[in-house]
């Protein structure tokens, strides 16, 4: 930290191995915790405004040199620290289920509660109007215990709602009992106080990045790939509650359903009958999840709608299936999954050379359609200078058998010859928009993912001119 301008840097993103919440101290100092962790934090950093972050499985890092490696299953703390561009200011939130605004709440009610503004007031409107604009991005952590209902769905559709720019993030992850995890956060009245504990056991955290430069300075992007195959064929859900799947429908073309019907556990009855006798081995073993479309209105079912989910059970009498965190609808497509390595592989490397591509398209002024040539000129302008890696904690070493494998081929297309920051951590579920890339919204919780969170900034030739 010697090494650092404490006073120009304004923003940190702290994981912290959840391996230490089932110790009594943090082994660093035998007398601090999690609660004492970010003042600690600050005051080695004292110019640092603002702190946000979780516990998780395992993290991601430059430990030595300049290769970034993976710790999973084992302590660790990544420290990601940002020097945002003049006029760019990071403010954190922290909301518990009880914050929540009514399903019918004006975006104002949304705006003012994750912008921790005062109560409604002409001066209040006017600093609303003026900050809302300015919203660039979102990094979100959600503490386990609030995505096991339907508090973090009915988050991300308010956030969505108020603020229709990229969120990117994850669910904090856990090796004790559910609700150990905890989240960190530097909330604005807290700034001034460097004794402020701004650890939290409840709800979600987060940081909004707010740019009120004449041109906006910073960009965030994401990428997703999940790393799981199809197997059987498609259904459409015919019947439905929350998270449990009824009656499903087979698809026999685009928009068309037969007129079998099955329960959620037939379906998968069937699709075990029907398959290969290595996808046979892999849903004996559990490694079988679900995925439905992230919208009705989705003729198909693909990398970029699919929503991923663990199987929870299957109900004996009428044959109900219940997945994690379902929120499902009659008329969304439905289909089973199995884990795959070489899937997983293909479908990261496929994802990073397509943002590759595009990078080069826009700093050579390259398009495949000239309407898209003045966007195509405008990405020109920013740099990548650093991405967060948001990756399951199922997938890593457990998945690919390699250590570092992830890291290494995110770094090698995103953070290039390493002069680039590569940090993240593993998560319980992620959290961005389906398929990444250029899409906005709708803000979405995934499984079995690894999800690529870019931020970009407008390189300093054009910021000086105009």
């Amino acid at each position: 930290l010697a090494l650092f301008d404490h006073e120009s840097i304004t923003l940190a993103i702290l994981n912290v191995s959840a391996h230490y919440a089932v110790q009594p101290r943090l082994p660093a100092d035998d007398t601090m915790t999690f609660d004492q962790l970010v003042p600690r934090l600050r005051s080695y950093i004292p110019g640092i405004r603002t702190v946000v972050g979780c516990t998780s499985t395992g993290i991601i890092g430059r430990v030595s040199g300049s290769s970034v490696d993976e710790v999973q299953n084992k302590p660790g703390v990544s420290l990601t620290l940002f020097v945002l561009p003049k006029g760019v200011e990071a403010r954190a939130f922290h909301m518990t289920e009880d914050d929540l605004p009514d399903l019918d709440a004006a975006p104002s009610t949304w705006q003012t509660r994750l912008l921790s503004l005062g109560e409604s007031s002409r001066k209040h409107d006017k600093e609303l109007a003026q900050i809302t604009s300015t919203v660039q991005g979102m990094f979100l952590f959600a503490h386990r215990t609030f995505s096991r209902d339907d508090s973090l769905n009915a988050f991300l559709r308010g956030a969505d709602f108020a603020f229709p720019c990229v969120k990117v993030g994850a669910v904090a992850g856990g090796v004790g009992p559910v609700g150990s995890e905890r989240l960190f956060a530097t909330l604005r009245r807290d700034v001034l106080r460097r004794d402020a504990p701004s650890a939290y056991s409840e709800g979600i955290v987060g940081v909004l990045l707010l740019d009120d430069s004449p041109k906006p300075q910073i960009r965030l992007s994401s990428l997703n790939s999940n790393a799981a195959r199809p197997v059987g064929p498609l259904f459409e859900i015919m019947r439905c509650s929350g998270n449990v799947v009824q009656n499903l429908a087979l698809v026999t073309s685009p928009g068309r359903s037969s007129g079998s019907v099955l329960s959620g556990g037939g379906a998968l009855r069937h699709v075990f009958e029907s398959c290969t006798e290595e996808e046979r081995k892999l849903i004996q073993n559990g490694l079988v999840y679900s995925g439905f479309s992230s919208s009705t209105f989705d003729d198909q079912l693909s990398d970029d709608n699919v929503l991923l989910r663990q199987i929870l059970g299957i109900e004996s009498k009428e044959g109900h299936l219940a997945v994690e965190n379902g929120n499902l609808r009659p008329g969304q497509h439905f289909r089973f999954f199995v884990a795959d390595t070489k899937t997983a592989q293909h479908r990261l490397q496929t994802r990073l050379t397509a943002y590759k591509a595009s990078q080069l398209q826009q700093k050579f002024g390259v398009s495949d359609d000239s309407a898209k040539d003045k966007n195509s000129a405008e990405s020109a302008r920013f740099e990548t200078c650093g991405a967060v890696i948001f990756t399951d904690e199922m997938r890593g070493r457990r998945l690919f058998r390699d250590p570092n494998w992830e890291a290494d081929q995110i770094s090698q297309f995103v953070g290039g010859s390493g002069s680039i920051s590569v940090s993240g951590m593993f998560s319980g579920m992620e959290l961005c928009p389906p398929g990444g890339g250029l899409d906005v919204l709708p803000t979405s919780l995934h499984f079995f993912s690894c999800v690529v969170a870019i931020l970009s900034v407008r390189a300093s030739s054009d910021s000086s001119s105009g």
